[in-house]
Formats: structure tokens, sequence, C-alpha cells
């Protein structure tokens, strides 16, 4: 079906894919076995439609921090998108679906380049600090080692701020 409508105007269907990429990756650990399934075999789809072929070999190792790492890695210039497209999925009801929305945005954070804009890390903070009470200890943990890396993240960019002032002060 997918080839029968991406024929039609294939730049339109990669956009509407990469856009559903995310919350596919974000499905594959979910408590139910059939939706994690479904959603692995969607994801593999989607990644032989766009061509990742580094994405479609850490698919069927099936290990959710390699192909979040690869999908982070296939398309740099998205990142920020697929931060953004993760947010809904801290609110689910299920923890491992929170749980893997946080982690996908701590190893996001690290794709976000060498200065990643002061607000992004602030605004990220903001969104993943309450998950540290989290009912779930699963989610308080992820929300612990994000934490750490939006703050190891924001003294850097602090940190080059100030040895730039030093170098161009006179």
């Amino acid at each position: 079906m997918m080839k029968a409508v991406a024929s039609r105007d294939r730049g339109e269907m990669k956009k509407a894919i990469r856009r559903v990429v995310v919350s596919l990756f974000l499905h594959m650990d979910t408590e139910s076995r059939s939706m994690a399934e479904a959603s692995g075999k969607a994801l593999l789809v989607s990644a032989k439609f766009l061509g990742w072929r580094k994405l479609k070999r850490a698919i069927k190792k099936r290990k959710s921090w390699v192909i979040g790492e690869t999908l982070l890695k296939q398309d740099r210039s998205r990142v920020e998108d697929y931060v953004r497209f993760s947010l809904p999925y801290l609110q689910d009801s299920r923890a491992s679906v929170r749980a893997e929305a946080i982690r996908f945005i701590g190893t996001a954070v690290q794709h976000l380049g060498r200065n990643p804009p002061e607000e992004t890390l602030e605004v990220l903070w903001n969104v993943v600090k309450p998950f540290d009470k989290d009912p779930d200890a699963s989610v308080r943990s992820q929300a612990g080692e994000t934490l750490h890396i939006l703050q190891t993240a924001t003294e850097l960019q602090r940190q080059r701020w100030s040895l730039r002032r030093l170098c161009f002060w006179r």
C-alpha cells in the first residue's frame, strides 16, 4: 500500500513517515507484545521506504537504545523535530513509553550539535524535571539520567560563552 501511495507523491509520503517514526520507535518497548511487534514491523517498513539501511539493521537487533541512537544519527537535521514529536509520549499512561521518551530526549540532547540553544535545554529541563517524582521507578531513573545529561550540556554551553568572553575581552 505504501508503494502505491508513494508513487503519487514520494516527497509528501517521506515527510509523513518521518513524522511517525518516533511514535513507532517509542511503542516498540510497550508492555503490549502485539503493539510492540506491530510498531517494530511498521518501523522496519518505514526505514526501508526511506532507504535508511543503518536503521533497518538496528531494528533487527531489537535494542531500543541502538534504534534511538541510529534514528538520530540517520537524520541529524531533524533532531529537534524528533524531540518535539516525542514530547506527547511523556504523558502516556504506560510507564515503558514514558521512560523510552525520556531516554530518547536525553539521547537527542547529545545530538543537538556543539552549541544547542540554551532555551531548548531549559525547556527540556522543565519538561523532564517532574518525572523524577514519577510513580514508576524506571521512569524516575531515566528522568535522573536525562536531567544529568541536560545539566552537563547546559554547563558546557555556559563554559563556552565564558571562554568566548575571555578570548574577546580587551
